[in-house]
């Protein structure tokens, strides 16, 4: 299991600037972590939270030293997908990070609509499914958000979830536990 390297700015991030101060990632999403991810959402071995939310935050407290972060947020599931699986899985990685770092969590993000599953759509087709997706009603500004996911696939859910926190004023750092290598 090897660290992620693709934590710095990437070609993709320098030709189209993103929403978010920052990306960080703990593990690329391949091999044992691939498989650790999907028995996690797939199988529900939810308690598998835990050391999803550990590995974020030691990796935080590594990699985004400097910033005093007013609240942790997640990317939420979508209600029909919540009953299905029977937890929200960057909910609970949320919360975890809050323990180990001792930020509130905040559930910032609502759906305006609820997007189809993500996972067979190619990369222009899961941008245009969650575009729109998401609103947030609370005023941020001047506020550091650290948003939590589980994977960081082509980055289009945490694009479009930074977008509507920094149209709120939000300074957005996104962490997740595993991201696809390009």
């Amino acid at each position: 299991m090897a660290e992620s390297s693709n934590t710095e700015i990437c070609g993709d991030c320098l030709v189209e600037h993103p929403s978010y101060e920052r990306h960080i990632s703990v593990y690329d999403y391949d091999g044992a972590i691939r498989e650790l991810v999907l028995a996690y959402k797939v199988l529900k071995r939810y308690p598998l939270y835990r050391i999803f939310g550990k590995s974020i935050s030691k990796n935080v407290k590594r990699k985004i030293q400097n910033i005093e972060f007013d609240c942790i947020t997640f990317i939420p599931t979508p209600y029909l997908r919540r009953i299905a699986r029977g937890f929200s899985p960057a909910e609970l990685i949320a919360n975890k990070c809050s323990k180990e770092l001792k930020i509130p969590v905040k559930n910032l993000l609502k759906f305006k609509k609820h997007p189809k599953p993500q996972k067979n759509l190619n990369i222009k087709e899961r941008k245009e499914n969650i575009r729109g997706a998401f609103r947030c009603n609370e005023e941020l500004k001047e506020k550091a958000v650290l948003l939590v996911d589980d994977i960081f696939t082509t980055g289009a859910t945490i694009e479009e979830a930074s977008k509507v926190l920094k149209k709120r004023g939000a300074k957005v750092y996104a962490a997740t536990f595993a991201m696809r290598k390009k």
